[in-house]
């Protein structure tokens, strides 16, 4: 799989569009576009700041849970995780 193709499925999973996706790159459009399409490589500067962009967003999923159950909201059941099972260290 191509830098292009994961990075698609990065910002679909994300829910971003390319314009988004760009302000939170501080990036032009036309440059994640370019990243989008396999124009240019996708720089690994670009693959941390979407790590640690969809880290904060986990965490605050987590504090928005935490919270709603703390005001007698039931827990949501949580969420599978896809594709092959880890190994045990």
């Amino acid at each position: 799989m191509e830098d292009h193709e994961l990075l698609i499925i990065t910002l679909e999973r994300l829910g971003l569009s390319n314009r988004e996706a760009a302000a939170i790159l501080g990036l032009t459009p036309m440059t994640v576009s370019n990243y989008t399409t396999g124009a240019h490589k996708v720089k690994p500067a670009v693959w941390r700041s979407l790590l640690e962009y969809e880290a904060r967003a986990i965490k605050r999923q987590a504090e928005i849970i935490a919270r709603a159950v703390e005001l007698g909201a039931p827990a949501p059941a949580p969420v599978k995780r896809r594709g092959r099972p880890r190994k045990p260290l």
